[in-house]
């Protein structure tokens, strides 16, 4: 190679080792590749970062390989403004010629022999040719993983947010649902997949968020019905009034009806009147039974016990 040729072969691999500099520190710096080096893996995803972890290495030994013999032929270059036939010819040979050793743990496994690794020479640009698919692949990877992670992490983020709203109701209402303990250990369960084995909870390559949509269904339920709960808790003086008045208009005419059968039998003297019912009692008595379910704080089972006996106080009334 001329000294002109030497000089642009330098500059397109001292740019191109620039790009790879910064792609493999981008890689190294993406959000999944953090996440999977911060974390406590286990299974099919701890099986993930081997991979990963052992691809990236590579990389970063072919990269150190790559730019040991590309930093000698700079250091020649700058030592000699007017190379010699010599020089000219080293600097052929490193910066095209088979001039990057391999150590043995950077030769692939199906190129070794019976008897080991048996070495290999790589040109620069050769050397660069077996990142490329190394990194995509190892890049593809990462996204891969991340993907997966962040789906799973954002649906059990919001199922988590429906178990803090469903506590916060349980402390509202100074009582706790004993199924919400069953429904927080199978979250407690998942989370910990989630977050130490997430590509386990895949399908298709994709993130399978049906255990934990399960959860989140379960826990929705639950809140409706702390809602309603709490609704009927607050609601329940004004009804229990509102029943207690009805039973009262349901006493008074059970008076009036007795005092006008009184009047009519000391008119005709006839025993043959049938007698009046009396309901308004067994009324007040379901309506004070009320009372210990509140006590209990069983909330649910109050406003359908409430609602029957509004119910009857009502029909007793028409009638």
């Amino acid at each position: 190679m001329s000294r002109d040729e030497i000089d642009r072969a330098l500059t397109r691999l001292k740019s191109e080792r620039e790009r790879i500099t910064q792609g493999l520190l981008e890689l190294e710096d993406h959000q999944g590749y953090q996440l999977l080096k911060g974390t406590r893996l286990t299974g099919e995803t701890e099986r993930s970062w081997v991979g990963i972890s052992g691809r990236m290495a590579t990389l970063w030994k072919l990269f150190d390989a790559h730019g040991k013999v590309l930093g000698e032929a700079e250091e020649l270059r700058e030592r000699h403004s007017k190379p010699g036939q010599a020089q000219l010819a080293e600097l052929t040979r490193l910066l095209t010629g088979t001039s990057v050793e391999l150590v043995s743990e950077e030769i692939p496994l199906e190129e070794r022999t019976l008897l080991g690794p048996t070495g290999e020479w790589l040109t620069l640009d050769a050397v660069i040719q077996r990142m490329t698919p190394l990194y995509e692949e190892t890049a593809g990877l990462v996204a891969s993983v991340n993907e997966v992670w962040s789906a799973l992490l954002t649906r059990l983020g919001e199922v988590e947010e429906t178990a803090r709203a469903v506590t916060a109701l349980h402390g509202a209402l100074g009582a706790r649902e004993p199924e919400f303990d069953r429904v927080s250990g199978l979250l407690a369960t998942v989370s910990e997949t989630v977050r130490s084995d997430p590509m386990s909870l895949t399908s298709g390559g994709k993130a399978d968020t049906a255990r934990i949509d399960a959860i989140g269904a379960e826990l929705t339920a639950l809140h409706g019905r702390l809602e309603d709960a709490l609704r009927i808790r607050d609601e329940h003086d004004a009804r229990a009034r509102g029943i207690e008045a009805t039973i009262g208009l349901v006493e008074t005419a059970e008076h009036e009806a007795a005092a006008a059968r009184d009047r009519v039998l000391a008119k005709i003297d006839s025993p043959a009147l049938p007698d009046i019912p009396v309901t308004s009692v067994a009324l007040r008595d379901r309506l004070a039974a009320l009372e210990g379910l509140r006590g209990e704080g069983r909330w649910i089972e109050l406003a359908t016990r409430a609602a029957e006996v509004e119910r009857a106080a009502a029909t007793a009334l028409d009638q």
